[in-house]
């Protein structure tokens, strides 16, 4: 697993392959005119994340190396048609009439994981209809995308000046379940979270006064989607005496760029 240390973003970063083809027939059988009942396909596969890390190696979610490419029908993989994604080979695909999905993805430890600091898992698909009748050759691009929200927490150093202690509780969607994850002060690590749909995700901020008791605890929420970020950036709010928090909520894609050779940061 790779720990992830600092994050910058990438915003629809692709890697195209061009028209990358394979065959789940022999090359016999291709040498033939293809027959009433049967089609031929071609696949072009961009792979790459909305969002990344420079701790989380660019190279392992634009490297085809690290996919997996499969051609299912009815939910089962076709017979002799599951590739790495660098393997698959040039010749045409002929299938037999029906409806396909073709499937790629990596980081498969992590999908449906409620939330995770190493990684995330990535996918695209896209349905296909083969009909022999109409032998023309299909051409089936595959885009492939976060299947998580990335969650990151700012604590402004002047939190320590007021309080002892200070986290957030992370709840409410589908993956985390009756679960929570846990943002300590300390940390830095963006946070991966598996979502479908749009969720409502809830961050529960505790404050732990000077006298080590419990200040305070204040609850937002937001909705979020897969490839979207939620930025929770906390500060101390001091007023005739009383203490509380600012809290703001940048939900952006990507912020400002910098000058890297492939992402942009999220700060």
């Amino acid at each position: 697993m790779i720990k992830v240390k600092k994050y910058v973003g990438l915003l629809c970063a692709m890697l195209s392959i061009g028209a990358l083809v394979a065959s789940c027939s022999s090359e016999e059988e291709m040498a033939q005119s293809t027959t009433e009942g049967k089609g031929l396909l071609k696949l072009a596969l961009n792979v790459g994340t909305d969002f990344q890390t420079r701790a989380i190696t660019e190279s392992n979610y634009t490297n085809l190396a690290n996919y997996t490419v499969q051609i299912l029908k009815e939910g089962r993989v076709v017979d002799g048609c599951e590739w790495a994604g660098d393997k698959i080979p040039q010749e045409l695909i002929e299938l037999s009439n029906g409806t396909y999905t073709v499937l790629a993805f990596t980081g498969e430890d992590y999908k449906d994981v409620g939330a995770t600091t190493e990684g995330m898992y990535v996918e695209g698909s896209k349905l296909v209809d083969i009909d022999g009748v109409n032998p023309e050759v299909k051409t089936v691009e595959v885009n492939c995308t976060p299947q998580c929200a990335r969650v990151t927490v700012n604590f402004d150093e002047a939190m320590n000046d007021y309080f002892n202690d200070y986290y957030v509780t992370f709840t409410g969607t589908k993956a985390l379940a009756s679960g929570n994850f846990t943002w300590e002060k300390a940390a830095t690590d963006p946070v991966y979270m598996a979502v479908s749909g749009a969720e409502k995700l809830t961050a529960t901020i505790h404050l732990v006064d000077k006298d080590n008791k419990i200040a305070d605890s204040v609850e937002v929420s937001k909705e979020v989607t897969a490839g979207k970020a939620w930025k929770l950036t906390v500060t101390p709010k001091v007023k005739e005496g009383s203490i509380g928090i600012t809290i703001e909520i940048n939900g952006k894609t990507n912020d400002y760029p910098i000058d890297i050779e492939i992402p942009s940061d999220w700060v």
